[in-house]
């Protein structure tokens, strides 16, 4: 199957640096849904951006290079916690260039692409933040993570695919700074200095172009991958949407739920972590059917065949078209869904209430007459 060849994501670079062979697999695949957690991240990165944009417009008289202002979120969607950490972030990032003498620009949230030697982009994606120190012998790229687990910085994939990106010009025009790369985590216990969780490295030229070779080389295998290329499994299958269908992830875990089926008899003989080990291996095998059967009734559905499988129509629960006309964003949906409902609209970002069919366990009969529909609903089934 032909795939069209798009710019790899920098956020991706720590997936398809181990294992380029995910991306051939990626491209057929159907898109895969939002997830709560995603949407959490996605809205504190706009609080975030805002926040360290007002706070440079303030206290910087450089040059902002983005498009344009950050959009501003909706107040009435931020936790207190996403509020606080957006500041922090503002505060971090405002204090590590107060190192600098002087700042020339500055980018929040800004896309940026990295160009091959056919002036393709091999890699594209939006930055968090990045500077230039005025006399042009420092750049700085910076991230932020919502999320509270730690994130090692230095030699950071992602990081060094966004450097690369941001040095390429200055590598043109014959500028050679240090990089300063850095991950800002303020949900982290973790810390470089006061009480903000930030975390830097820096890099001389010289170490940081070779550290960069390595990443644009592993961008131009995994770009190209085709069912040759190589797989390998690892931490970084955890998020890939690769991993139901990956005959390198999938055959590990079927085999350790084989291993399960085989000696579940044996309880005396089992130990604690075995019987832990082979539980992980059964819920990724269930996630793995999950996934497996979206993507059945997506080629079903395009004209394909899934020999011992077809789809049947039954009934399933679907938001009123009418409550999200004209609602693009989650949060927009959120608010006018909470609104109907009853319920505060941030509770609709969480999981228990994301879908109709969660929203219908999770809350009173009632209050969901004006909100939800029976519609018809394609389920797979054997045949």
């Amino acid at each position: 199957m032909q795939t069209e060849r798009k710019p790899l994501s920098p956020s991706t670079a720590a997936r398809w640096l181990h294992c380029p062979g995910s991306e051939y697999i990626i491209r057929q695949l159907p898109p895969l849904p939002s997830t709560p957690a995603a949407e959490e991240g996605t809205l504190a990165h706009a609080f975030a951006a805002r926040a360290v944009w007002q706070a440079l417009r303030d206290v910087c008289d450089a040059e902002c290079i983005n498009d344009g202002e950050p959009e501003e979120p909706e107040a009435a969607l931020a936790t207190e916690d996403m509020l606080n950490c957006a500041q922090i972030y503002a505060d971090t990032i405002v204090a590590k260039l107060a190192q600098w003498d002087g700042v020339l620009s500055y980018s929040v949230e800004h896309p940026v692409s990295y160009l091959d030697t056919a002036r393709y982009p091999l890699m594209r994606g939006r930055l968090d933040f990045a500077a230039l120190s005025k006399d042009k012998k420092n750049i700085l790229v910076a991230d932020y993570k919502f999320g509270g687990v730690h994130v090692p910085v230095k030699d950071n994939p992602q990081l060094l695919a966004y450097a690369a990106c941001i040095i390429q010009p200055a590598d043109r025009h014959g500028v050679h700074p240090d990089v300063t790369i850095g991950i800002v985590q303020p949900r982290t216990e973790a810390a470089d200095f006061a009480e903000y969780a930030a975390f830097w490295h820096t890099y001389t030229y010289d170490e940081f172009t070779e550290a960069a070779r390595k990443v644009v080389e592993g961008a131009m295998t995994a770009i190209e991958a085709d069912e040759k290329t190589p797989r390998a499994t690892g931490e970084h299958c955890k998020y890939c949407p690769a991993r139901s269908v990956c005959r390198a992830r999938i055959g590990e875990r079927l085999l350790l739920a084989a291993i399960a089926a085989g000696e579940a008899q044996m309880q005396t003989d089992a130990t604690n972590e075995q019987i832990g080990l082979w539980l992980d291996a059964l819920k990724e095998v269930e996630a793995a059917r999950e996934d497996l059967s979206r993507i059945a009734k997506a080629r079903i559905t395009e004209g394909g065949t899934i020999p011992g499988w077809r789809i049947q129509m039954r009934k399933g629960k679907a938001w009123k078209p009418s409550l999200l006309d004209g609602l693009s964003t989650p949060e927009e949906q959120a608010q006018a869904l909470g609104k109907t409902l009853g319920v505060d609209g941030v509770e609709l970002l969480n999981v228990s209430l994301k879908s109709p069919a969660q929203a219908a366990k999770a809350l009173p009969k009632a209050s969901l007459v004006d909100a939800i529909d029976e519609v018809p609903a394609p389920v797979l089934v054997k045949a």
